[in-house]
């Protein structure tokens, strides 16, 4: 597939939160207040052209000629103001020295405004604006210093996607609540941390009838988690996981795409990242690590794959004091072995990130 879009994005958050600690006789209590506001626009072309319209299902390595069909720089030219503030208000109290009870809550609301101007010249609004308080509730219990059990149900008021179908691209959805149950176990082992998470998602998914797409649809994602950071040894520090998805679609527009897995969610992900500083150059690091994804669903009725893909990473960083700051200096290597492969997105294939090598400093004073 081939977009010809042209885009403008703008970006601004805010941040305020404030912590307190006290006591109610024998309760112990962390409270948290604050609030976030993220304020987004956008504004681009909507014109889309295809060079895979469901002629060629099957292997993308195959390499069957294909008469691109190129449409003009031209189309229904589309605005968008979003503004996503949320506050929130938690308490963890702790109950003795082996349970921990978390109670919480967000006021979340979204002001969304897209104007459309077609290739004709008419202009047509469309506005939403939504807020949603949702709960948040956690209890934990330690048998031990070195480990945590807990238990997790949260809801969030998440924005809409965005429609990718012909009938109506470019649509706005509006906001809908996602809702996630977590159960779980924590443990530090020798100065590495380790987590083990079993997770139950429940969120919207896109959908297509008669070429005009919905966010009616329903997706569940299950699946275990397996996460360690730390530092094994003085010198070294690794971090990384493993996750597995049973993602599936439980709403669908039609029996073809009911209980497949959802677009551009791959069933394994696979992390691992190692830095060691230099015994002989203190502040010196050299580090690297490996990333993997499995096949990935291009179309809803899971007909069309993008191969699974490993990419390694590598670079240097040295930090050190200059006066009276502190200096970092970091030097990267993306996908170091120049691995060609596809990504997918909302049913939208890209090409992946080609080898990238990038430079940075940061001061601290």
């Amino acid at each position: 597939m081939d977009g010809q879009e042209r885009h403008h994005r703008r970006a601004v958050q805010f941040n305020l939160f404030l912590d307190a600690d006290f006591a109610t006789g024998p309760v112990r209590h962390k409270l948290t207040l604050g609030g976030a506001r993220d304020i987004f626009a956008q504004a681009y072309n909507g014109q889309m052209s295809s060079t895979m319209a469901g002629t060629h299902p099957g292997n993308l390595h195959d390499r069957h000629p294909v008469i691109p069909v190129y449409a003009p720089d031209s189309g229904n030219e589309i605005a968008q103001d979003s503004i996503y503030t949320i506050w929130i208000l938690a308490d963890s109290l702790r109950l003795g020295e082996q349970w921990e009870l978390m109670l919480g809550g967000t006021l979340a609301q979204v002001e969304d405004e897209t104007k459309t101007r077609s290739v004709t010249g008419g202009v047509t609004r469309a506005r939403y604006d939504k807020q949603k308080a949702t709960p948040a509730v956690a209890f934990s219990f330690k048998p031990t210093r070195a480990l945590t059990a807990y238990v997790s149900y949260t809801e969030a008021l998440q924005q809409g996607g965005v429609s990718t179908a012909s009938g109506n691209a470019g649509e706005i959805f509006a906001p809908y609540v996602g809702r996630q149950t977590e159960i779980g176990i924590k443990a530090t082992l020798g100065g590495v941390d380790a987590a083990l998470a079993r997770f139950d998602i429940t969120q919207a998914n896109m959908m297509v009838e008669d070429g005009i797409a919905s966010d009616n649809g329903r997706a569940r994602h299950k699946g275990w988690e397996f996460s360690l950071s730390g530092q094994p040894l003085p010198r070294l520090t690794l971090w990384g996981g493993f996750t597995a998805l049973e993602a599936k679609v439980e709403k669908a527009a039609s029996a073809a795409t009911h209980g497949k897995s959802p677009q551009g969610v791959p069933e394994r992900m696979t992390r691992l990242f190692i830095e060691y500083e230099l015994p002989f150059a203190p502040g010196l690091f050299v580090n690297g690590g490996l990333s993997h994804t499995s096949k990935v669903p291009v179309d809803a009725a899971n007909t069309l794959y993008v191969d699974s893909v490993v990419v390694g990473d590598i670079g240097v960083r040295y930090q050190h004091r200059l006066r009276d700051a502190g200096v970092i200096w970091r030097l990267n290597v993306g996908n170091v072995g120049g691995k060609r492969y596809w990504a997918t997105r909302s049913g939208m294939l890209y090409s992946g990130n080609p080898r990238m090598v990038s430079f940075s400093a940061t001061l601290d004073f």
